[in-house]
């Protein structure tokens, strides 16, 4: 099979075409109707993505064979950190075609990276951490976990294998895990309330305190949470900050579709915001997604306190399933719902990879 790759390189003065724009856009459609389970990508998220994406120096690829395209991808240099990249918008139609494709399209990415004097390149990366990143993980024996929720980077099987197979390896891991709690048994709900009350507690006593939002309340408070949260996530890897505007496009999008979610604010005396918590009902798990705590708050279990706030909540609800998700291994967080302390609990974990190449200067990197 004879494919081809075509290039489009995009700077802050000459930015890509917008008709190749639409024909890269266009492409993902194609290839995503060749997997009837892919979750398709709204304009909306496309078009912010690549308005961040864009803003800096980038190239598009798309890989077309003799019956159409095969493949798309872009590589976008990072703003915080100009040595480094991201490949991201990563598509292909399922192997062995795909396979070849991918051959090509990350070769012409690395090419561009090494023309444009990066160090390394981490995929996959919707340009940065706040979109679609990492690679989904599938056990070799198949095991029980429900279907992708919300805002889960689902993933073909075979791409993670086309990122290694390119020399690619693995940078950092996270994982998902989900817990039914229920009534009762050896670890109950009620067990997970009463440990998680002294945080709480705690919190108020130190003269937090911590409501639930409306969506509407939501969207006030979103540009006092968008600097919370380049606070308090600004050691995580590959973090960088995006504008106001793109943040309250992102939550608004998410808030719009999700009129049941649980958003909980913690405010200190002098009504600063302290802490954020941003979790939704998805069938019937509850799927904690963001926690933001600020940096001059850490290590006084206002995690805690957040959570214990979201099963009261939960209880009432009749909530009984969790998920906490797309957690990096090495982040405490990922302690605040964990298996092992509770003994008889039904578990389920799901797995992602990001993964990184170093940019060999002048060589085709392939």
């Amino acid at each position: 099979m004879t494919l081809s790759l075509i290039r489009c390189y995009s700077t802050v003065t000459e930015p890509a075409s917008p008709d190749f724009i639409d024909q890269f856009y266009s492409v993902g459609a194609k290839i995503q109707a060749h997997r009837p389970k892919a979750v398709t990508q709204s304009s909306g998220y496309l078009g912010l993505v690549m308005s961040l994406g864009l803003s800096r120096p980038a190239a598009l690829f798309i890989v077309e064979g003799p019956d159409g395209p095969v493949a798309r991808a872009g590589v976008f240099q990072r703003s915080s950190a100009p040595r480094s990249g991201v490949i991201g918008l990563y598509e292909t139609m399922p192997d062995p075609e795909g396979a070849k494709a991918a051959r090509l399209v990350l070769g012409g990415a690395m090419e561009w990276a090494s023309d444009h004097d990066l160090d390394e390149v981490f995929a996959p990366v919707d340009v940065n951490t706040w979109f679609k990143y990492r690679v989904m993980l599938y056990p070799e024996k198949e095991v029980f976990a429900p279907d992708p929720f919300s805002w889960e980077p689902t993933t073909p099987p075979e791409y993670q294998r086309h990122f290694v197979d390119q020399g690619f390896e693995v940078a950092a891991s996270f994982e998902s895990i989900g817990l039914h709690i229920p009534d009762d048994g050896e670890y109950t709900f009620g067990d997970l309330l009463a440990r998680t009350k002294s945080g709480y507690d705690s919190a108020i006593t130190s003269g937090l305190r911590i409501e639930r939002l409306s969506s509407e309340e939501v969207q006030e408070v979103l540009p006092a949470v968008h600097v919370l949260c380049d606070d308090a996530f600004a050691e995580n890897l590959l973090f960088e900050p995006i504008p106001l505007q793109a943040f309250q496009a992102l939550y608004g999008e998410a808030l719009a579709g999700m009129p049941k979610h649980y958003t909980f604010l913690a405010r200190g005396q002098e009504d600063q915001i302290a802490g954020f918590l941003f979790a939704f009902p998805d069938r019937d798990w509850l799927v904690f997604k963001t926690i933001a705590v600020a940096s001059d708050m850490r290590g006084r279990r206002l995690g805690t306190a957040l959570m214990h706030a979201v099963y009261r909540e939960a209880d009432r609800a009749d909530l009984r399933r969790f998920i906490t998700a797309l957690v990096h291994q090495d982040n405490v967080s990922r302690f605040l719902l964990d298996p092992e302390k509770m003994p008889g609990v039904e578990t389920w974990t799901r797995r992602y990879e990001l993964l990184r190449k170093c940019v060999s200067p002048g060589a085709s990197n392939l």
